[in-house]
């Protein structure tokens, strides 16, 4: 394993120990309130997230600090910004919802130690489902909150899909410049679409 400063395994235990407490509380939900596919694949993602923080690769570089409000604005929006709201298209809503948090989990896997919140250099991967698109997790995030917010229709969830929409795409961006080289020039020639083959 590559040689993490204290300052990196600090960050990375903070980070670890805040998402097993969304997997916990996902898992409390399971048991003390009621059975949900999409609390279950939620407990999943965030359990894999906390195990992946914790055994991350250090970044070779970062961008500069407006990076880090666009990944932090993004998070918050995240963890706050959706609310539950009456007359949605439940089934419909759960079903694109558990698609995005599949593929989300799916891309954690490619990614692998190389996650990270903040733009950075980790390591280029291009396997798994970076092999299909550039920025599976940004575009499968989005994914999940276009089913949420059918499921919970309501002018508040609009407007924070479409705030994350703005990060996700200012993040994807700002990833790229970071990791531009030769090798990201050629992932690039290979796998041409950011988010949507066909689309962007």
């Amino acid at each position: 394993m590559e040689d993490k400063s204290l300052l990196d395994w600090v960050i990375d235990l903070t980070l670890g120990a805040i998402w097993s407490v969304f997997a916990t509380a996902y898992g409390m939900l399971l048991i003390f309130v009621r059975f949900s596919w999409l609390d279950l694949g939620l407990m999943v993602y965030n359990t894999l997230l906390s195990v992946l923080f914790i055994i991350r690769r250090p970044a070779v570089r970062y961008g500069p600090w407006p990076d880090f409000l666009l990944a932090g604005g993004a998070v918050l929006l995240s963890i706050e910004g959706y609310h539950r709201a009456p007359g949605g298209y439940e089934a419909l809503g759960s079903v694109i919802a558990g698609v995005g948090l599949l593929a989300a989990s799916a891309s954690l896997l490619s990614l692998g130690r190389s996650v990270g919140i903040v733009p950075a250099d980790r390591g280029l991967q291009t396997r798994g489902m970076y092999a299909l698109v550039r920025h599976p997790m940004y575009a499968s995030e989005l994914l999940f909150g276009v089913g949420y917010c059918l499921g919970n229709p309501s002018r508040r969830n609009w407007v924070t899909w479409l705030l994350l929409v703005v990060c996700q795409v200012g993040r994807a961006l700002r990833e790229e410049r970071i990791l531009a080289s030769p090798e990201y020039d050629a992932y690039c020639q290979r796998v041409r679409w950011r988010f949507l083959p066909g689309v962007w």
